[in-house]
């Protein structure tokens, strides 16, 4: 009798559940971008939700910035990374020289050709770029209009990410950052409005669905993990 699923394998962005944790981060993001304070560093371990949490971000400046989401997975190169924004702005790309893909990219802020706040630039699995690639960002965020960085800065990754900003390489980029947020693990209370806000969205009561007995159990063997807690529900659904 429900609605929808529940419980999808693929997170949704009406399926953001701000956790305590997760909403300070959401308002401590959302200040240091609208104030262009300085690069955001979000960290939590896996299945925690960064990814979903930076499309939250991301869908409360689009209208307002050119939002660009990367994900790092499998970026090596310093043109590689130039290549996946220009792509993400629906710039030419291919076939360029890591100075021409560069160059491209400073027009492209300074000449004002995008929205008129500039670039938000979201990193996902940022734990897992090298030194040099985390100190190419640090370039493109050195653009500058009216006092003001033409790109804003989001890096979302495991505590690896922190592990790196403290090399040497990048005590200046270390420096620069306004915030960082750590991602918790849900509570049991969380746990439970986490499963009830999925059950109530697919058009049914959450207690009629899963009891407090089942709820205890599913925060116990989750951690309160929220991959994990979304994963025990749908196969107990089933």
């Amino acid at each position: 009798q429900f609605s929808s699923r529940p419980f999808n394998s693929v997170p949704r962005l009406e399926d953001f559940f701000a956790g305590l944790s997760y909403q300070q981060a959401l308002d401590v993001a959302h200040m240091c971008v609208d104030r262009s304070t300085g690069p955001v560093v979000v960290v939590g371990s896996v299945g925690m939700g960064k990814s979903l949490l930076l499309q939250k971000i991301g869908q409360s400046f689009k209208s307002r910035f050119d939002v660009v989401h990367i994900e790092c997975s499998r970026l090596e190169e310093r043109s590689e990374l130039l290549q996946s924004i220009l792509f993400e702005l629906d710039l030419p790309y291919a076939g360029l020289s890591e100075g021409e893909l560069r160059l491209s990219l400073m027009s492209y802020l300074k000449e004002s050709k995008g929205a008129d706040d500039g670039v938000l630039l979201m990193v996902d699995e940022a734990d897992r770029l090298s030194i040099e690639l985390i100190d190419e960002l640090r370039l493109i965020t050195n653009q500058i209009r009216d006092g003001r960085s033409l790109v804003q800065l989001v890096l979302a990754g495991t505590q690896r990410l922190e592990d790196s900003l403290t090399d040497a390489k990048l005590a200046s980029f270390n420096q620069r950052i306004a915030a960082r947020c750590v991602l918790q693990n849900f509570s049991k209370k969380e746990t439970e409005q986490f499963i009830y806000q999925h059950i109530e969205q697919a058009g049914r009561r959450g207690d009629e669905v899963f009891n407090a007995d089942a709820i205890n159990e599913i925060h116990l063997n989750s951690a309160g993990v929220p991959r994990l807690i979304n994963q025990l529900c749908d196969q107990s659904l089933l």
